[in-house]
């Protein structure tokens, strides 16, 4: 796709939902208008490579940064909302226009409300995402049909790329500058914009950040006792007895309100331990492995990767 081997710029369509984040909006417009002069720099003649079109919510094109040109977009990108993500919705002719443009084979990108914008469209059915965390729970409840994946800041799933927090337009929009126009663009556009290439980000701290308003008072008394006296040496088993049910009755009751099996609520809980001593203490990774409850660094290390995206050590590091 990249290359100018027939002259056709590639498009890339911001569609302008209801609430859309106009400050999103232009930064992106600039990102991808960046790219494109910076990939025709050492050619003053060459025609546009990357153009940049705003699409409104009955589906017509309101601005083009190459008027004239024709085809439709290879990339369509939902930008955020500081609304609530939850009621991002589309009016019909946008969710319908957006189904056919997919089927032609556009890439689909949401960022922070436009993930759930494109979820209440029903275009990312089977897809893997991510979502914003405070409300990635509610996502997967509404759309069961979406894969959601809420520890990933950046997440590409082939034809559709996800971005989680409000901010994340930028890595959402390299990534695409990286897919349309090739590494070497995308590396030019984030160095000219002196930000960070996705998949270098400096974390932010993790947190886990679980749900207390649930109302199942026998659960919550379990929740509160994690959290004071941590999980070392405690089982299914101690914590059914600690909320005064049975085993079978704990584990559905306990998942119903958290959304997560006792175990994996666990991890997660010794993961964020294990982040405050990488950040705040110089102890080794074996002692914080230890420490959180795993008696095997290597368990501790696998774990830890899949919840944060990086080792131990790069999260020290960052």
């Amino acid at each position: 796709m990249h290359g100018k081997t027939d002259n056709v710029a590639l498009e890339v369509g911001l569609v302008l939902y209801p609430g859309a984040q106009e400050a999103a909006i232009r930064g992106l417009t600039d990102l991808f208008q960046i790219a494109d002069r910076l990939v025709r720099r050492d050619d003053g003649d060459a025609p546009t490579m990357l153009r940049v079109s705003h699409y409104d919510a009955d589906a017509r094109r309101v601005f083009d940064s190459s008027p004239g040109a024709r085809g439709t977009p290879q990339a369509l990108v939902l930008p955020p909302s500081v609304d609530d993500p939850l009621a991002a919705r589309f009016h019909p002719p946008m969710a319908t226009w957006l189904h056919a443009r997919h089927a032609e084979g556009a890439l689909l990108a949401g960022v922070c409300s436009g993930v759930f914008a494109l979820a209440s469209s029903g275009a990312l059915g089977g897809r893997l995402v991510t979502a914003h965390g405070m409300y990635a729970r509610e996502l997967s409840r509404r759309h069961p049909d979406v894969r959601v994946d809420a520890d990933r800041g950046l997440l590409d799933d082939g034809p559709v790329v996800t971005g989680a927090g409000l901010m994340s337009w930028t890595a959402v929009g390299l990534r695409l500058v990286e897919r349309l126009l090739g590494a070497q663009a995308m590396l030019d556009t984030a160095r000219y914009m002196q930000v960070d290439p996705p998949g270098m980000m400096t974390p932010t701290a993790y947190v886990f950040s679980p749900d207390f308003d649930h109302g199942d008072t026998a659960i919550l008394h379990v929740q509160h006792r994690l959290h004071r006296a941590g999980t070392r040496g405690i089982d299914v088993a101690t914590m059914a007895a600690e909320a005064g049910l049975g085993e079978r009755t704990f584990l559905r009751r306990f998942q119903k309100a958290t959304g997560m099996k006792p175990t994996a609520y666990c991890q997660h809980l010794r993961v964020a331990e294990a982040c405050a001593m990488l950040s705040s203490t110089r102890w080794s990774i074996d002692r914080i492995a230890y420490l959180v409850g795993y008696e095997d660094t290597g368990s501790f290390r696998k774990i830890f990767a899949r919840i944060t995206g990086m080792s131990p050590g790069t999260y020290r590091a960052t």
